[in-house]
């Protein structure tokens, strides 16, 4: 078993949509499967941070339209997620 911080570090980057290798395992199994679980905190994370950044840049979401924004600022929370808890200051 990894040590804690270890283990966080791989969940923070699975959630962003990085390899699971070697977290799955470390999943509880209930009534979800640890990939479906994993999923589910995807999902919610990237919902927010999506939130986050059309609330931030909505005439970039304007001219870029949905698919267009939603696209980079996937590709964006992917390569550069907030570093901080202040999620206003992210993404400026």
């Amino acid at each position: 078993m990894p040590a804690l911080r270890e283990l966080q570090a791989r969940f923070a980057r699975a959630v962003l949509g990085g390899p699971q290798a070697g977290l799955l395992d470390a999943v509880v199994a209930d009534r979800l499967s640890p990939a479906r679980r994993l999923a589910v905190y995807r999902a919610n994370v990237h919902t927010a941070l999506l939130r986050v950044l059309e609330g931030g840049f909505p005439a970039t979401r304007r001219v870029a339209g949905e698919d267009g924004f939603r696209a980079a600022a996937v590709a964006f929370l992917r390569t550069r997620p907030p570093v901080e808890p202040r999620l206003h200051r992210w993404g400026g």
